[in-house]
């Protein structure tokens, strides 16, 4: 090791252990920070009842209440989706039991507005692989009943072809019901010509007659998104950005009753970027910090991919990017997406974790199309995903709740971005 380099080594070494003593995350802010984007008065941080505008609100005021700048005297970057929302009833009966939507049961998020009484038949594989029986049953009418399939007993289906058919509703019917293991909703940008129901497995038996619905789902073309971007100034180099994001949109609601929280995704990232906010301001950094809350992450990275093609500062000043999504845990280590295309900066992140024992792991992973950092990276701006790993079932449904966030590696997780971040100034 020559004396550059072994300078440089022990400059490192003596930071980590001065930025453990100097700063101290407020975990109590943290956890109120999730509480509140989780609250009811949130709207699940979705696409009714103004849930992502009240978000975007809360953050601007707490970005105002740390001290963080407005990028650009505007915090705000106004851009619109299309989007299928359900913000009035959703209703399912069947065999004249009715359903609790978002435990029971969810629609298709590309469910159309559909009410009415059907006749359920039930797909099995001795339907599907009987040449006779599939004939027969396609050259009926089937525009007033519902198809039920359960996947795990299609499985061993030889007539896979046949199968397809019926899922991609080939027979016309007015739709499907599934069965399923898990209810894991998601948020559409289009709207689909049938009707798809998904049951969890044990709720009913899966010899139904008849299923009795009443979906309201409107379709608006334009709907309303903001960016939230903040700023604080560098000491020493203000033209060079260290950028982290986060996404602080999720699903919203299904209907009146089932709301979905979005505590691990992604109320935690964004509690995270908050208590960064709070670090720099506190510490000044040596290059500018830029910080950016996402909105339309669970459309498709809509917010993200807008930005990168409207920008509201000069991309080429980003130095690096980090990118924070699902943090809640950690017990079990970090995976760190693009890690094999930035082998040095990963190969820093490693070695600080080595020296300070925070996290169990750290599993390098290539770039992935899987958070808001993608659209960056198309763009060839080096950045970081980084997303905790530990025992957290709940995703995408209405039970990942604020009760159920723990942060066993929160501070941990914290130290390690923070140390991190700061060699890259």
């Amino acid at each position: 090791m020559n004396y550059f380099c072994l300078m440089k080594f022990i400059s490192l070494l003596l930071s980590l252990f001065i930025c453990k003593a100097s700063f101290s995350q407020d975990k109590a802010y943290v956890k109120n920070i999730i509480n509140q984007l989780t609250s009811d008065e949130m709207e699940g941080r979705g696409y009714v009842k103004d849930g992502s505008k009240k978000a975007a609100d809360f953050i601007v005021k707490e970005l105002n209440n740390i001290g963080v700048k407005a990028l650009n005297n505007q915090f705000l970057q106004e851009f619109y989706v299309p989007i299928n929302k359900f913000e009035f009833d959703v209703e399912v009966i069947v065999d004249d039991t009715k359903l609790r939507p978002g435990i029971e049961y969810i629609v298709a998020p590309e469910c159309p507005a559909a009410h009415g009484s059907y006749k359920i038949i039930k797909i099995d594989s001795a339907t599907v692989d009987n040449p006779l029986l599939f004939k027969k049953l396609s050259k009926k009418s089937n525009r007033n009943k519902m198809f039920l399939v359960d996947k795990a007993e299609l499985k061993n289906t030889i007539h896979k072809e046949q199968l397809s058919w019926i899922l991609n509703n080939g027979m016309n019917s007015k739709g499907l019901v599934y069965i399923e293991d898990k209810l894991t909703w998601s948020a559409s940008q289009r709207v689909e010509k049938y009707v798809e129901i998904y049951i969890k497995r044990g709720i009913v038996s899966t010899y139904l007659k008849e299923i009795t619905f009443n979906i309201e789902s409107e379709f608006v073309n334009g709907y309303p998104l903001n960016n939230v971007i903040g700023k604080i100034q560098g000491a020493e180099k203000p033209d060079s950005f260290i950028v982290f994001t986060a996404h602080y949109d999720h699903l919203g609601k299904m209907g009146r009753e089932a709301i979905f929280p979005g505590a691990n995704d992604n109320a935690g990232g964004v509690a995270m970027l908050l208590d960064l906010a709070k670090y720099y301001i506190l510490n000044k950094p040596k290059c500018s910090v830029i910080f950016i809350f996402f909105a339309g992450e669970e459309l498709g990275l809509t917010g993200s991919n807008y930005f990168v093609e409207k920008p509201t500062f000069n991309l080429n000043n980003i130095k690096f990017l980090i990118n924070l999504d699902l943090v809640t845990t950690g017990e079990k280590g970090v995976t760190v997406v693009n890690a094999t295309s930035h082998a040095k900066q990963f190969d820093t992140l490693v070695y600080i974790n080595k020296v300070m024992e925070y996290l169990p792991i750290i599993n390098p992973r290539s770039n992935a199309a899987n958070s808001d950092h993608y659209p960056f990276t198309l763009k060839k701006i080096p950045a970081f995903f980084f997303y905790l790993l530990g025992d957290y079932p709940y995703y995408h449904d209405v039970n990942d709740t604020y009760d159920k966030i723990k942060l066993l590696k929160y501070e941990e997780a914290f130290r390690l971005i923070k140390q991190f971040s700061n060699t890259l100034m």
